[in-house]
């Protein structure tokens, strides 16, 4: 998560930005990440947490940014602006301007995305 540019971190305390799924809000004290994936946020646990739709509403607010949500028993490797991915589960690409054609597209063992062109490589 703290690789990413802004943190989707949740409390009970209220914020400008209310989770409908789950009644929680943005943690606004604690959502600045290193940066080192610019314009990205990554959320672990994403199937386990059935946390998509909690993805596509911090989205909403951010269309600038790129969520990933990661599956247990699953990394990315990250190689200049593209990644792939390893382990046993699958990692979501949920973004707008043209990210993905759905509202997110998710990706198994050996598939590729390209961060800069917001893409599945084929």
């Amino acid at each position: 998560m703290i690789q990413g540019s802004l943190l989707l971190n949740l409390t009970k305390a209220p914020s400008d930005l209310r989770f409908s799924r789950n009644g929680m809000y943005l943690d606004t004290a604690r959502q600045q990440g290193f940066g080192l994936l610019r314009d990205v946020t990554v959320y672990p646990h994403v199937d386990a947490r059935h946390s998509q739709k909690d993805l596509l509403e911090l989205l909403a607010r951010h269309p600038e940014l790129i969520g990933i949500g990661i599956d247990e028993n699953t990394a990315l490797i990250l190689h200049d602006d593209q990644f792939e991915v390893i382990g046993d589960g699958t990692v979501s690409v949920f973004g707008k301007d043209g990210a993905v054609k759905k509202k997110y597209a998710t990706l198994s063992k050996g598939e590729k995305f390209d961060l800069r062109r917001r893409a599945v490589i084929k």
